[in-house]
């Protein structure tokens, strides 16, 4: 049996590899998996190959990993002469061997022959990010499971501040178990970091409203945690990136239930999403998109000073926000 693993979220990916792994290798793990990066200039399929077609010498089977399969996406590709080798190999396989392909954070392209050929003699399996309802009753579940006590607005302040991520959950929660007392929603504020992107959303809120003491504060809490304005930017370019999504979906007649499922984004965040695009034109927050982006390129070529730089982005965005009301 042999496997097709793809998504964005890690935490299910490697959730669902070990599963595979101990469902297979029943001793002695090391001895039975192998590992090839698919991505790394030295990979060669013919190795791969070569590897899978040999019978393990110490257990029943052995379990080959191959990450970073870019070639099953459109960003990638594969040579006529490794997709032969690989559709030769998968035409009679090795029983005592079996070959989990593994992408993770991209899509594969159903439009490739490679996959197509993979989808049909693989068993496969997604691993994307959970919609918001999915994640909430996850939560739940484990909450429940390592009984945890917290009240309705602790569980709506945790939820919010892990933003749909499986892998901070498994660690937050953890840490919870140890409180041996109904938690509260000032615990989880105390107990719980939100996550970077929470801060920058913040900041973007602070400047569409032209809370320029706010914006400050925000920066100047985020240059103390020593945040890279590369980073920022990115984030930024993402929310403003965000609005923009939500407006075009407004104005297709989409509620913003309807949106958080399309855009697999926390309802709150939809919400102020929503607020702020009625706030912005279209072709504004267009040009802000680009500005991040040139901004990024001119940090990454050391043509602007980050901090010097990064201050004069949001002021500048502040007033164009700001004007465009008038």
């Amino acid at each position: 049996m042999n496997y097709l693993l793809s998504g964005t979220e890690s935490y299910l990916m490697k959730k669902r590899l070990n599963e595979i792994i101990k469902e297979w290798v029943k001793d002695d793990p090391e001895m039975s998996l192998v590992t090839y990066d698919a991505s790394m200039n030295d990979f060669m399929m013919s190795t791969l190959i070569e590897d899978a077609s040999t019978i393990p010498f110490f257990t029943e089977h052995k379990v080959i990993v191959v990450k970073n399969c870019q070639f099953l996406s459109s960003t990638g590709s594969i040579s006529e002469t490794d997709t032969k080798i690989l559709e030769k190999y998968l035409a009679n396989p090795n029983e005592s061997t079996v070959l989990v392909f593994m992408l993770e954070k991209d899509k594969l392209d159903s439009r490739k022959k490679i996959v197509k050929t993979l989808k049909k003699v693989c068993r496969e399996f997604k691993c994307d990010t959970l919609q918001s309802e999915e994640f909430s009753s996850v939560l739940r579940q484990h909450i429940k499971s390592r009984k945890i006590e917290m009240d309705r607005d602790a569980f709506v302040e945790l939820e919010t501040r892990l933003a749909g991520s499986l892998a901070q959950m498994e660690s937050e929660l953890e840490k919870l178990a140890l409180c041996e007392r109904k938690l509260t929603k000032e615990d989880i504020e105390l107990l719980v970091s939100r996550p970077l992107e929470d801060k920058a959303f913040d900041l973007v809120n602070a400047v569409i409203a032209g809370k320029m003491k706010s914006v400050f504060r925000i920066w100047k809490d985020l240059q103390v945690a020593k945040t890279d304005p590369i980073l920022l930017t990115t984030l930024i370019g993402k929310q403003f990136h965000l609005i923009y999504q939500v407006k075009l979906l407004s104005k297709a007649g989409k509620g913003e239930s309807t949106m958080a499922q399309i855009l697999s984004a926390h309802p709150y965040s939809i919400k102020l999403a929503y607020q702020n695009s009625r706030m912005i034109s279209e072709s504004l927050l267009k040009e802000l998109i680009s500005d991040c982006a040139s901004l990024d390129q001119k940090f990454k070529s050391g043509l602007v000073d980050r901090t010097l730089g990064f201050e004069h982005f949001l002021i500048h965005t502040a007033g164009r926000i700001n004007s465009c009301r008038h």
